[in-house]
């Protein structure tokens, strides 16, 4: 309704880039995410305590909305020293929880002032195209996810809170849409 498209939400391109020295080798790598989409953001519904006031004169509302069924894929390209790959990331989300505070600035903007994933359950994640490795990454991704639950949910809520902070600023709330409710 505001100007922002939420399902199928497209992710822009992510690029990351590593170089470091192990023992006695450097290891330089890259990966470049493309064509990256989440699927089933339009389910988000409260899960949670939500309210509405103000700080210091400005309007601040703390939400807590949660999902379920929420499909993420990645088209990508791997470096890693001499070894390079073309892969595809599909991950599927069965709880996802997101406690966020958002306000505005004083020209009136929408901002995101806090975004945390709160709950990160039933995570599937299934890579592909890394020939007989791919079982040996599935297994180590999936590892990841649900041993390192919250270092999983801190780099999920970072990345989103960046995607997020740029797709806010697209929202335009007429001054009246407030008094419609």
């Amino acid at each position: 309704k505001y100007g922002t498209t939420l399902d199928p939400f497209h992710v822009p391109e992510i690029d990351l880039k590593f170089d470091k020295k192990i023992a006695l080798t450097w290891w330089h790598g890259q990966l470049n995410l493309t064509e990256g989409q989440v699927k089933g953001l339009s389910h988000l519904a409260r899960s949670g305590d939500c309210d509405i006031g103000t700080d210091k004169g400005k309007f601040i509302a703390h939400i807590q909305l949660g999902d379920s069924n929420v499909n993420v894929h990645f088209h990508g390209v791997m470096k890693l020293n001499i070894f390079h790959a073309t892969v595809n990331f599909d991950a599927s989300v069965g709880n996802l929880d997101i406690k966020a505070t958002a306000g505005l600035d004083d020209k009136g903007k929408l901002m995101l002032n806090e975004f945390n994933v709160d709950e990160l359950k039933n995570v599937k994640i299934h890579i592909s195209g890394l020939s007989i490795l791919t079982p040996l990454v599935n297994a180590i991704a999936n590892g990841f996810v649900t041993i390192f639950n919250p270092q999983a949910r801190s780099l999920i809520g970072n990345a989103l809170k960046g995607i997020i902070e740029k797709e806010i600023q697209n929202i335009k709330i007429p001054p009246n849409a407030i008094y419609e409710y």
